[in-house]
């Protein structure tokens, strides 16, 4: 399986700027979907209406510690906005003081928001914040409801690519759930890594790489 995403979540970009980043991008082949902030939903769609891109909102991002009712009432409320996929932060002030049951509620209440609506929901889990063996208890977890991807940190804040891939290889073998990695990447060295590491899902949110990485990944 191979996966690419663009993400654009960056505090100092402005709609202008977004507008010209998507129009760049739409005409890409194999990216699957565009992560944007839920007030420029409508406006990428439009933008992608001719496309087979599809645009995903982040929800309770990045830190993953609103109760379940504030989580539903935003997944709801981007879905009717326009989003064709759900980006769900795992509840982290749930996973930190092991409270399973809750967060099983959690997970269910908004996957059968998606469901009911027909849209994919992937989860992000955060390997800097928690121990290897609580994100793997994270994904069982996640597996046991049918959720099948999870990206193992936000990318929120910058991170080491060697610890982003040992997550991400670590999470598939141990659940067998699919793994995106989402480290900042922003050269052909870091291509060769993700290839070296069998790794070939990945969300970027690096621009101007996109088009390099799409020929690494499809044409060697």
């Amino acid at each position: 399986m191979k996966y690419i995403e663009y993400a654009s979540y960056s505090t100092d970009t402005d709609e202008n700027e977004i507008k010209l980043n998507i129009e760049k991008i739409k005409d890409l082949t194999h990216i699957s979907y565009i992560s944007i902030p839920y007030f420029y939903t409508k406006l990428c769609r439009n933008i992608l209406k001719d496309t087979n891109i599809k645009v995903s909102n982040a929800i309770d991002y990045p830190l993953g510690i609103s109760d379940t009712k504030s989580r539903s009432s935003a997944v709801l409320n981007a879905i009717n906005n326009g989003a064709q996929k759900i980006e769900l932060v795992f509840p982290n002030n749930l996973l930190a003081n092991r409270k399973y049951d809750k967060i099983k509620t959690d997970i269910k209440l908004n996957k059968q928001i998606c469901d009911d609506n027909n849209v994919e929901l992937f989860f992000y889990l955060e390997y800097r914040t928690f121990t290897h063996q609580s994100l793997i208890k994270a994904c069982n977890i996640l597996k046991e409801h049918n959720i099948n991807y999870v990206y193992p940190s936000t990318g929120y804040m910058l991170d080491n690519i060697d610890d982003n891939i040992i997550a991400t290889i670590l999470l598939n073998q141990k659940s067998n759930i699919t793994t995106i990695f989402s480290g900042n990447i922003w050269n052909k060295d870091h291509f060769e890594k993700l290839k070296k590491n069998n790794i070939s899902c990945v969300r970027i949110s690096t621009l101007n790489i996109i088009p390099d990485l799409i020929g690494y990944f499809y044409e060697k």
